[in-house]
């Protein structure tokens, strides 16, 4: 009942939108740039390896019912938990697939009732399991990667000075999640996800056709005025399907580097008053220009894939790059540099 409590408001007040996020669900992790049936089946196979905790979670909860009758509080928990947790968590930071992220708080929490004797354990043996079977839910998370994009707030107070003193009120911003909401709570932020939507292209786990209902604002990259890279970007999001198309979009419109801190650089559209440059090197490296490549051949856009396919053999003739990525920050090393 939780699921559908959760999913049932959306899909009165918004059909489209909350199919199309329903539909992103089901079948966004297949539209990643798995080439083929073969590559098809190794990505619903990567999926089905949530399964068994999907199932065990289930069974623990069936088992706690028929054993104490208040037990439905650990499965209505984690069901309500699971209905939501996409919304929270998305991207690669755990050992399961996106669509099964869910299954090992389900697991847990359900598997609780059962093997601690109900849902209020009465001995010491009882609540220590039942203290420890939580923590189930976090063992596939990975943290490691979190510290090597830790994001100081130092060179963050001076990205947010620049666009203060800048920008305008609503100005459209693209940056990543990670730090989307510490920008100036007057600006128009989005990421490049939701760049994707807006222009109606598969990007990284959303799949084409969301509704203009679906979307907080029109985040077309013609109507960004700012776009924020940072480490972010360099590590995770230029190998993402669908988001290194968008700065390559960016780069042929001749956005501007306007601002460089050693850990953020911002660009502005021309249509907003920056001088055009032609050709800034936005993507950097031979990779990135060759992804965006394919997702221009996918979206239909052959001027775009012939260019960025130029970009990558002009730098990887040339051993080197129009402009080097941000580094991602040695073990031991500060986590930023510093500010120039």
């Amino acid at each position: 009942a939780a699921p559908v409590a959760a999913v049932l408001p959306a899909l009165l007040l918004d059909p489209a939108g909350a199919w199309w996020s329903l539909r992103c669900l089901a079948v966004g992790s297949h539209a990643g740039k798995a080439a083929g049936p073969l590559g098809r089946l190794r990505a619903w196979g990567a999926d089905l390896a949530g399964v068994p905790l999907l199932a065990a979670g289930l069974l623990g909860a069936a088992a706690g019912l028929r054993r104490a009758p208040r037990a439905w509080v650990w499965p209505a928990l984690a069901l309500a938990l699971a209905a939501f947790e996409p919304m929270r968590q998305r991207g690669d930071i755990t050992r399961l697939s996106y669509p099964f992220m869910p299954a090992a708080p389900l697991a847990a929490l359900a598997a609780m009732a059962p093997l601690a004797g109900g849902p209020f354990p009465r001995t010491w043996r009882a609540r220590i399991l039942a203290a420890c079977l939580p923590a189930l839910a976090l063992l596939p998370v990975r943290t490691g990667w979190m510290r090597s994009l830790s994001l100081p707030s130092g060179p963050m107070r001076g990205l947010c000075a620049f666009l203060r003193a800048h920008s305008r009120p609503g100005d459209g911003v693209c940056g990543m999640p990670e730090f989307d909401w510490r920008l100036p709570p007057d600006l128009r932020v989005c990421d490049p996800f939701g760049v994707g939507a807006a222009e109606g292209r598969t990007t990284g786990f959303y799949v084409p056709g969301a509704p203009a209902s679906r979307l907080a604002w029109d985040c077309r990259v013609p109507e960004l005025r700012y776009a924020v890279l940072c480490r972010v970007d360099v590590l995770a999001a230029f190998r993402i399907q669908g988001i290194p198309l968008a700065f390559l979009e960016m780069e042929r419109s001749g956005w501007r580097e306007v601002f460089d801190n050693g850990s953020y650089r911002v660009y502005e559209n021309p249509r907003f008053g920056a001088a055009p440059q032609p050709d800034d090197g936005i993507l950097s490296a031979p990779p990135f220009y060759r992804l965006a490549a394919l997702d221009a051949a996918e979206s239909g856009r052959p001027a775009d894939a012939a260019y960025a396919l130029a970009r990558a053999r002009a730098l990887s003739a040339n051993r080197g790059s129009a402009r080097a990525p941000l580094p991602p920050r040695p073990a031991g090393a500060p986590a930023s540099p510093p500010e120039r």
